[in-house]
């Protein structure tokens, strides 16, 4: 089930990150450090009600921050992931459908998205879903990890299907 994380998930989420980021570092992905992201960024997400969750069997399975600017006529996805045991079973495909129903419902019609170059797995999930590279850059805060890559899909906000263009 999709909805918008509350304050009493965030014990929870801490631990999702916390796996996430121990499983990250096992993978030789490079892209969060020990204290980001953290419990007080995740408070302020939910706070600014920008972090979404599933949930399946009453356990948070994924989560990800969305960062709408509806005046832009776009959205961000950030911190994306997904609990290690569930890793590579669709989960974040169904957070994506989701996000895209969302998205149509305030007709947005660009959706961004960042990673690591060494994050393989989420690099092959954008291109995956039709999304594009259009850009790198490398974070002051984080220069040691290397270069990020900025993905863009476009949206036809025209029709009524659920599709996204592959533009």
């Amino acid at each position: 089930m999709f909805r918008i994380c509350v304050q009493k998930d965030l014990a929870e989420i801490v631990v999702l990150f916390n796996q996430a980021k121990r499983h990250m570092v096992r993978q030789g992905i490079y892209q969060w450090t020990s204290e980001y992201p953290n419990e007080q960024l995740i408070k302020e997400d939910i706070h600014e009600k920008r972090l979404y969750k599933l949930v399946e069997n009453d356990k948070i399975v994924n989560v990800v921050t969305l960062e709408i600017n509806q005046a832009e006529n776009l959205a961000w996805m950030k911190r994306f992931v997904t609990i290690p045991e569930k890793e590579s079973t669709g989960l974040a495909s169904v957070m994506l459908e989701n996000i895209y129903r969302m998205m149509k419902e305030r007709k947005l019609s660009f959706l961004y998205a960042s990673t690591n170059h060494t994050n393989k797995n989420m690099r092959y999930f954008f291109e995956k879903h039709c999304f594009h590279f259009v850009a790198s850059y490398v974070p002051e805060n984080r220069s040691e990890f290397g270069e990020f890559l900025i993905y863009k899909k476009q949206m036809d906000v025209r029709n009524n299907d659920e599709s996204f263009n592959s533009r």
